[in-house]
């Protein structure tokens, strides 16, 4: 089902795994293998907010829960071979915006607001490749976000500047030596891989 944030308006309280999806621009899935790399972040990223005190839950329900996968310890806390999962949680839209706000994010399903200053329509614009790795999901992250941003079509050029300048939530993304970028989790991209994959279009051409 197409992304429509539209529908999520009346609602004034999201589960935490509702709210990463939707943060991701996904519909929700109560189906764990629909959790990208990407919404597994999220989870990840609203989860510590709340652990620090930055995001207030209005209401905790169950206990924690682990089962077994490849994602080990993405919120960290499980043993080997398991992921750990805390106690779903569910925030109110105002505590949300008030956080994304906060660490210069602005989810369209939070903000209709900005849909038609920057002429959202809430439908991917760009295609990940059918093997989508780490970096396929970052870039997409990233130029979905400048749009929304900036209003406007990022050029390769653009995307790879905002990946050293302001990477997409949820992502840890540094400069390492010479002309290259890398994830938390050690997997490098040199300039000119990333601007192979965006001229040949696999995964990012305008509709």
């Amino acid at each position: 089902m197409p992304f429509d944030p539209k529908v999520w308006d009346p609602i004034d309280e999201f589960e935490s795994d509702q709210a990463a999806f939707l943060w991701c621009e996904l519909e929700p899935s109560t189906n764990h293998l629909a959790r990208t790399g990407r919404v597994l972040a999220i989870m990840n990223m609203l989860y510590r907010a709340a652990e620090s005190g930055q995001l207030c839950p209005s209401r905790e329900t169950g206990g924690s829960v682990s089962w077994p996968g490849q994602w080990d310890d993405f919120i960290g806390g499980g043993s080997r071979n398991r992921i750990f999962e805390p106690p779903t949680a569910y925030y109110s839209r105002a505590a949300l915006r008030k956080f994304a706000e906060s660490i210069g994010q602005r989810p369209v399903f939070l903000f209709p607001e900005d849909r038609a200053s920057n002429a959202v329509t809430g439908k991917p614009r760009y295609r990940l490749p059918e093997k989508c790795d780490e970096w396929a999901e970052i870039i997409d992250a990233c130029a979905r976000e400048f749009e929304r941003d900036e209003g406007s079509y990022p050029t390769g050029t653009q995307v790879w500047i905002r990946l050293l300048t302001k990477p997409p939530a949820g992502y840890q993304i540094e400069r390492t030596a010479g002309d290259s970028i890398k994830t938390g989790s050690g997997s490098e991209l040199e300039r000119t891989d990333f601007m192979r994959r965006w001229e040949r279009g696999t995964a990012y051409k305008r509709r």
